[in-house]
């Protein structure tokens, strides 16, 4: 008898093996290594399962000799090792409910005769076998369908899981019916099986969640890369016209020796300093935006580079200061991207309007970081409270969310390393925001 339980234990092990290959997508081998387990995981399964302490714990340890064999044999990570056991077992149950069903209902057989008469038992197993390999296969076969349908790939977690999900409910129902059936079979035995599926269940939703939050972190991701890339492009648009410009002028450097000639030529020393003013001096633009390979982030140096691009086809006078070079902001690359943006619009649409056309932009590295965005401005008596709250704008009714994105964005994320004073001073519209080291 021993025997023969040892060899069904080793073809339902061997199946079990076979059923987790197939989940995982993993080349079924069977070896030495993999036959001398089963054997000793069969022998071991059947001497444990005789003890009194652990007769009715028959299914935990069978998904504790699972959990050995699979680790050993696919030699994956904890997580897939346990939802293939997982997997396994339930196909495992399933097809015991299937087989249960037939036997009694259909055969009118009672669970002595499949118990004692060997014959009997040999057959049941046969038949769980037949149906696990049954059911594995229509699960591979919809499952590729799926994929191929909706181009999931192969080690999508999701589509696993709702299949899981699935078959769970079939499982669930084929107790409630088997249960109906055959009360007295069950009466003393549905509590460990029902709560191998509770935790079974759990851990389902456990692992959608943590789908979810994968899901959720690779989109951010992503934005957060597709946000750098466009900035990227402004940054590389800024310097191919940049380039254009210095071209340009060297183009013009010869007319330009000439033209200076010329006015030297006949002492028009005054018409020489106006050229030269005007046409020459004004190149310090180049030098200005040069200083801006001192930031080592390219998405927050590529929307400075689009944004002062565009403050000097406005002609506005910009002067730029950075000290040291800055390879750290201390807060989020996207949130600063924000802030810097809403600032620098706000100064150029201020600054249009006066009649000095300046604004300066200065990053002061020590050990925290200082950020000053300064403008002309007409008006010394802007109420600085106001110019904060939701819809307030010099420019007409609910207009102004821009500031009072920034003061959100600071006050919400970053109330213990973030400082900005905004302030006005001798016609200047001063935005200091100050970044502690975390």
């Amino acid at each position: 008898m021993d025997m023969l339980n040892i060899f069904l234990l080793f073809l339902n092990f061997y199946i079990y093996l076979y059923v987790g290959c197939k989940l995982i997508n993993f080349k079924f081998k069977i070896n030495e290594s993999n036959a001398f387990l089963l054997i000793l995981i069969s022998i071991l399964h059947n001497f444990l399962s005789k003890l009194n302490s652990l007769y009715h714990f028959k299914i935990v340890l069978t998904f504790i000799f699972l959990i050995l064999l699979f680790k050993k044999s696919f030699n994956k990570d904890f997580f897939i090792t346990m939802e293939t056991c997982f997997f396994t077992l339930i196909l495992m149950i399933l097809s015991e409910q299937l087989i249960t069903i037939i036997f009694f209902n259909l055969l009118g057989l009672n669970l002595h005769n499949v118990s004692t008469v060997t014959i009997f038992r040999f057959i049941a197993n046969i038949l769980i076998i037949i149906n696990n390999i049954v059911l594995i296969n229509v699960h591979c076969i919809l499952w590729q369908y799926i994929k191929n349908r909706l181009f999931i790939k192969n080690n999508n977690i999701l589509i696993r899981n709702f299949f899981i999900i699935i078959l769970t409910f079939m499982i669930i129902t084929s107790y409630l019916i088997a249960y109906e059936y055959f009360d007295n079979y069950f009466k003393n035995r549905i509590f460990i099986p029902i709560l191998i599926l509770c935790i079974f269940c759990i851990y389902i939703a456990l692992s959608f969640l943590y789908t979810n939050y994968l899901f959720n972190e690779n989109l951010l991701m992503l934005r957060v890369k597709e946000k750098k890339y466009n900035q990227l492009k402004l940054y590389s648009q800024s310097i191919e016209n940049l380039i254009d410009d210095i071209s340009k002028f060297k183009h013009d450097y010869n007319n330009m020796i000439f033209m200076m000639n010329g006015f030297l030529d006949n002492n028009d020393y005054h018409s020489l300093k106006e050229y030269f003013h005007k046409n020459i001096f004004n190149e310090d633009k180049y030098y200005d935006i040069s200083k801006l390979k001192k930031i080592k982030n390219s998405g927050i140096k590529g929307l400075l580079s689009a944004k002062i691009s565009e403050i000097l086809k406005n002609n506005i006078k910009v002067k730029i200061e950075i000290f040291n070079t800055i390879d750290e902001f201390y807060i989020s690359e996207f949130d600063l991207c924000r802030i810097l943006g809403i600032f620098l619009d706000n100064a150029m649409e201020a600054t249009k309007t006066t009649k000095e056309k300046f604004k300066s932009i200065s990053f002061i590295k020590d050990i925290d970081l200082n950020i000053v965005i300064l403008n002309s401005c007409t008006d010394n008596n802007i109420n600085i409270n106001s110019i904060f709250k939701k819809g307030y704008s010099s420019k007409g009714n609910n207009r102004g969310i821009g500031l009072f994105n920034v003061r959100s964005i600071l006050n919400e994320k970053y109330p213990n390393n973030t400082i900005l004073n905004t302030y006005i001073k001798d016609n200047l519209f001063i935005q200091d925001l100050h970044i502690r080291a975390k």
